[in-house]
């Protein structure tokens, strides 16, 4: 162990490794538990850097005040307008208006923001810098503070008076915002300048200017829509001529001689015939039905038939004479007079029925053949009235079309006259959207800089600035214990132990090799499928002897055989930092190829709180290790092999976790009885594996590590993190248990690297 750590190490802790007491426990990404350190403790960060923190906040507030006398004071100034809908019902405004019914004539929040908009414009903006600079006038001192006074103290930033008053309408400029005020039709308009006076004087004459924008525009508007109508109207005037011209040549042309608003006894005469042709019509599709029905069904099933009341008594009457008849034909010959008499009888009674539904046939077509003559005549009168009626239908049409034409032609006209006249008066209406609320006035108070605002500011922003690189330390520093394991090689240089093996993830295997076994096959004895359908996990090694995922737990097994000592037989002890790494499936595959090349293996569940390996070989619970440990018998020459289950796996027995219920399962590993089992096992067998609880949660694994000739610890790629191994490593360094080594378990290739490229390259040897 000396050798491992070095010289120096006393037997207490390894160098690097952190002290079990600044663990805790956190719920890992897999359900499990893993270990991490306390939280930071953010006062601490500052009691320790409590005279950096301090020259932060003074830096700080010196930049504050150096801000404060270095800025130009900015005044703000606001004002409020009112947006004011337009009454469309005056003069009936909405009739001539070309944005009547529009969202710009009403007070919606869609206006509002589109007025908002307006007013800050860069035209709008630009027309109000050009006003105020043809009426600027000097500006007057500001106030005078402590500030203002150093600020007149510095040589540089002085300007003259034009320039000072250009600059302070370009800013008011420049920061003009509106916005709406709440649910109201309010606008509130702001903006800042070095001068109050131009901040107030600013905002009052974009107010006007936007109004009398507002004003010419529609004035403009509604004289070009009146000008348009007195074009419109004249051209619907000569649309009025054209088409009363048209109707009176037509009238003229055809000489029509009816109305064609009422009813003509063309149209009468043709609609009775329309309606008798549809009533001969349906009387025909019903005897045409009959009779068709009567043609193609046997005649004794036909409703005509089973309804007659004659054919019906003809049909009793000959079943009554067949009964008589089949009466004497018991006792008397067939040459008997009355056996003779009722079958004469029988047969004008059928000879009758037989001419009875001859008769009824015969009706039938008649009836279908009478009503087909009158649907022909009918038809032929419907259609030469029908004719008669097209040819005034033609010329009443004609005539209601030009009729037509010419009332809407007089009443687009009439329309047209009555808007324009409205127009024009609308034309001399002023009205505008805008109405001034509160106009703004001057503020002599700065806005900005603040100076009881800002220096505090400027102090508590360095502080925060330093505090939060500190806490960025300290966090990066902790990062660095919290990292997880993620590619081969860094289990050897974090916790400086052997890196037995790398098993790698089932996805880069399962799809092409670990599917279900042939029938037939041997693997196909063992009856072990995952929920899935396909080959369990915790037999890879023996179900698909090809495959990636056995041959890396050959190559794990051929490091671990190198540890074997000569004399004994080994007893290993297989667990992992928390639940969830895998240490039963490794168990699993590594007893099952131990036992492959010919070794005597025995497979202990030793974590009786979470026993599977009795469920993963098929086994049922038989007595096992808690029943050995808790037993009074005598280990000592015992006969063990009811405790030691064989598996389908030549060479390979299995120790389950017993029957026996034990309140505190640890308690049964600190007996005495656990050495003489296994002194007793070394006997039997080449190989012993152990697989225990997680060793950061409970005592099993340090428990038999104290019997056994190392550990196996497993580290899942992507899970088990830096610092929860080291703390497992302590564990048994502490306990003076040597660790063998650590087994890299469920290792992804990441994408374009050499460990994915030879996945992908090489599949099971001897396939092609």
């Amino acid at each position: 162990m000396n050798d491992r750590y070095g010289p120096e190490w006393n037997g207490s802790t390894p160098p690097g490794l952190p002290m079990a007491s600044d663990l805790r426990m956190l719920p890992a990404v897999d359900g499990g538990w893993t270990p991490a350190p306390a939280k930071i403790s953010y006062w601490r960060i500052a009691s320790r850097h409590k005279l950096l923190l301090s020259l932060c906040l003074v830096g700080g507030a010196l930049l504050g005040t150096m801000y404060v006398i270095l800025r130009t004071p900015q005044y703000s100034a606001s004002s409020t307008v009112e947006l004011v809908g337009f009454n469309q019902s005056f003069m009936n405004m909405s009739q001539v208006d070309p944005q009547a019914g529009t969202d710009i004539t009403t007070a919606s929040a869609s206006n509002i923001q589109t007025q908002t908009r307006i007013l800050t414009s860069r035209s709008m903006l630009s027309r109000v810098t050009e006003r105020m600079s043809l009426e600027m006038t000097p500006i007057s001192s500001t106030p005078t503070t402590f500030f203002t006074k150093l600020r007149a103290r510095i040589p540089f930033g002085q300007k003259e008076p034009l320039e000072q008053m250009k600059e302070a309408v370009s800013t008011a400029a420049s920061t003009a915002s509106a916005r709406g005020v709440g649910a109201t039709r309010l606008i509130e308009i702001r903006c800042q300048s070095p001068s109050p006076e131009v901040a107030a004087n600013f905002l009052n004459t974009l107010a006007a200017e936007h109004i009398s924008q507002s004003l010419a525009m529609r004035s403009s508007t509604t004289q070009r829509t009146s000008q348009w109508m007195d074009s419109q109207l004249e051209e619907a005037k000569a649309r009025l001529q054209a088409a009363g011209e048209k109707l009176r040549d037509f009238v003229r042309q055809s000489g029509m001689d009816f109305f064609p608003e009422q009813s003509t006894l063309a149209d009468s005469k043709m609609k009775v015939l329309q309606a008798d042709l549809a009533g001969i019509q349906a009387d025909r599709i019903a005897k045409q039905a009959r009779w068709e029905m009567a043609k193609n069904t046997p005649i004794d099933s036909l409703p005509d038939v089973l309804l007659d009341p004659n054919l019906q008594s003809l049909k009793s009457g000959i079943v009554v004479l067949r009964k008589e008849m089949a009466q004497l034909t018991a006792t008397l010959t067939p040459e008997h007079y009355k056996v003779q008499k009722i079958q004469a009888q029988i047969t004008e009674l059928e000879q009758t029925l037989d001419k009875e539904k001859t008769g009824l046939l015969k009706r039938l077509e008649n009836d279908y053949q009478e009503a087909l003559r009158r649907e022909k005549l009918l038809s032929g009168a419907y259609n030469a009235q029908t004719h008669a009626v097209g040819a005034q239908a033609d010329k009443a049409s004609q005539w209601a079309m030009l009729k037509r034409d010419a009332e809407m032609a007089q009443q687009v006209y009439n329309n047209l006259l009555q808007q324009s006249n409205q127009a024009a008066l609308i034309a001399l209406v002023p009205a505008s959207n805008i109405r001034v609320v509160d106009a703004a006035v001057v503020d002599n108070i700065p806005s900005t800089p603040v100076p009881v605002r800002d220096i505090p500011i400027g102090a508590f922003l360095a502080g925060g600035l330093g505090y939060g690189l500190l806490w960025l330390r300290e966090t990066a520093r902790r990062k660095r214990l919290t990292q997880i394991f993620e590619s081969p090689g860094h289990t050897r240089t974090i916790l400086g132990v052997p890196e037995l093996g790398v098993i790698p993830s089932a996805a880069v295997d399962r799809p092409k090799k670990l599917r279900a076994p042939k029938r037939g096959s041997g693997t196909q004895s063992m009856g072990i499928l995952a929920g899935n359908g396909q080959p369990a996990l915790e037999f890879a090694t023996w179900q698909d002897k090809s495959s990636i995922l056995a041959e890396s737990f050959r190559q794990t097994l051929t490091s671990i055989l190198r540890t074997k000592p000569k004399d004994r037989c080994p007893v290993y002890v297989i667990t992992s930092g928390g639940p969830g790494e895998g240490k039963t499936t490794l168990s699993a595959n590594l007893a099952i190829a131990m036992a492959t090349i010919g070794q005597r293996v025995l497979l202990i569940d030793a974590d009786v709180r979470r026993a599977r390996l009795h469920s993963v070989f098929g086994l049922d619970n038989c007595p096992g290790l808690s029943d050995l440990l808790t037993s009074a018998d005598s280990l000592e020459g015992a006969d063990l092999n009811g405790y030691l289950c064989p598996t389908k796996v030549d060479n390979l027995r299995v120790m389950t976790h017993g029957l026996a219920e034990v309140d505190t399962p640890a308690t049964l590993f600190f007996s005495p009885r656990v050495k003489e089992l296994v002194t007793s096992l070394r006997e039997q067998f080449d190989f012993i594996l152990l697989d225990t609880a997680p060793v950061l949660l409970f005592p099993d694994a340090r428990l038999w590590g104290k019997h056994s000739d190392g550990v196996v610890l497993v580290v899942r790629a992507g899970a088990t993190t830096r610092e929860g191994a080291l703390a497992a490593c302590q564990r048994f360094a502490e306990d003076g248990v040597a660790v063998l080594g650590t087994i890299l378990n469920d290792w992804t290739p990441k994408e374009g690297s050499a460990g994915q490229y030879y996945y992908h390259s090489y599949g099971a040897y001897g396939k092609k």
